[in-house]
């Protein structure tokens, strides 16, 4: 399994001549299977408390100053506080800034997998990656807190973005140990040098660092259609080989000068799976929202829906032309079962729901109106061959609350449904059948 760790070393240096002794830290961050170690690239940005354990007083953050006459940067222990007579002094390295770094979908997946037993045990310092709400223990309030903080509900953990434990404690007998953040030494006889591991919080895989596209993009198939201003559509994604992927994230963003966000519904998801949404900026025209699947197989065909987005429309265009998923907010990342590489959310209005049945027919089915269903709503369609002709209206759940069937006439005509046709308020899908096509299509009814 692959495993992140990293180290920070502070060099004790004394200058000769002087009185003072210096602190010379830096960082690194290192990428190999547990237990193995090895090099890795620098971190940044890290603070350091100086504690003396008598009198027991805490210094501020001190920062790295360069060091006198050298190269590097150094922490003079002058600005410690007063140690007495056999006392100790105790580092703290201290870094809490970008909590987003590194956190996916995918560290969801491997907390969720975890609890429920379907993956192999965590290694010490993922557990200890995965305890972001600070509990000392794994439940499932840190993938909730890790779901807000990726849909831009939440800015920071309620810890700090990165921990570090004394790398001389032996994680391997004694894994409790992983709750060792400082080092102990006596100001009289300081060590060569300080290490640390340093752990990204949220970063179960390790990949604190830029993602590396992978090829095997997630499209959403969407059918473009014109958008006439004062008309409310319901705009279906639909599922395409989707059952090679576990998890993805992105911010559906729309031009707000042409769409205005009423509601959204999962429809094909899984209802066990993790999926979460923030509407909070909607009125900005963004979106963030995220998808984690938590059983083993997902069996969603080809063209079937797996969420949907109503808006009202303010002004003419098309949807290929005002809708849009990208990293706005929410990073777009998609990932498959066999890779941990990231991939992309791409929106694809090429392909139609019907694609297989178009090569049969130009059979056609428009959006009722008026939409949302009041009174009444007039449905029309149009078909390439007279026959029969079946529509069936279905709930949300899927569920036939009203099918007919007549013998239709080539060419351009409609059918009317009543409010009486249908049952509560929500969302429906009305599926029009013929001999060489079948066809759906989504309406509210208010």
């Amino acid at each position: 399994m692959k495993f992140f760790n990293s180290f920070l070393f502070i060099l004790f240096c004394s200058s000769i001549g002087f009185s003072q002794t210096l602190v010379c830290p830096g960082a690194t961050t290192v990428f190999k299977d547990w237990p193995n170690q090895g090099q890795g690239t620098a971190i940044s940005n890290i603070q350091y408390f100086i504690e003396s354990i008598e009198p027991g007083q805490t210094s501020g953050p001190i920062t790295a100053a360069p060091m006198s006459g050298g190269s590097g940067s150094c922490i003079d222990l002058d600005a410690a506080p007063p140690v007495a007579d056999g006392g100790r002094y105790r580092i703290y390295p201290v870094k809490d800034v970008d909590h987003r770094n590194g956190v996916s979908t995918l560290d969801l997946v491997l907390i969720a997998r975890h609890l429920i037993g379907t993956s192999s045990p965590l290694n010490p310092f993922q557990l200890l990656a995965s305890d972001v709400d600070d509990s000392q223990s794994i439940n499932v309030l840190d993938i909730l807190t890790l779901h807000k903080l990726i849909l831009y509900i939440n800015n920071e953990l309620p810890t700090t973005s990165w921990k570090f434990v004394d790398r001389s404690v032996d994680l391997i007998n004694n894994p409790g140990d992983i709750s060792k953040d400082f080092i102990e030494i006596d100001p009289n006889n300081p060590p060569s040098e300080l290490l640390f591991w340093g752990v990204k919080m949220g970063d179960i895989n390790a990949n604190n660092s830029p993602f590396s596209a992978g090829n095997d993009d997630l499209k959403l198939r969407i059918e473009n259609r014109d958008l006439v201003a004062g008309e409310t559509i319901t705009v279906d994604f639909l599922a395409q080989d989707f059952q090679d992927f576990l998890a993805y994230q992105f911010s559906l963003v729309f031009d707000q000068n042409v769409l205005a966000y009423e509601a959204h519904e999962s429809v094909g998801l899984p209802g066990n799976d993790l999926i979460g949404w923030n509407t909070t900026e909607a009125q900005t025209g963004v979106i963030p929202n995220l998808w984690v699947g938590l059983g083993e197989n997902i069996e969603i065909k080809d063209g079937e829906p797996l969420f949907s987005v109503t808006f009202k429309v303010l002004g003419n265009s098309t949807l290929q032309e005002v809708l849009r998923a990208n990293s706005v907010l929410t990073q777009n990342l998609a990932y498959t079962k066999d890779s941990e590489e990231a991939s992309k959310v791409v929106l694809d209005f090429n392909l139609t729901t019907n694609l297989e049945n178009q090569k049969l027919a130009n059979d056609q089915l428009m959006q009722n109106q008026p939409n949302p269903v009041d009174q009444f709503t007039i449905i029309p369609f149009s078909l390439e061959k007279p026959g029969k002709v079946e529509l069936s209206i279905t709930d949300a759940l899927g569920r036939i609350v009203k099918s007919m069937e007549w013998q239709g006439l080539a060419g351009s005509q409609q059918i009317e449904l009543q409010r009486t046709d249908f049952g509560a308020a929500g969302l429906y899908h009305y599926t029009l059948k013929t001999a060489y096509s079948q066809i759906s299509k989504p309406l509210i009814v208010k």
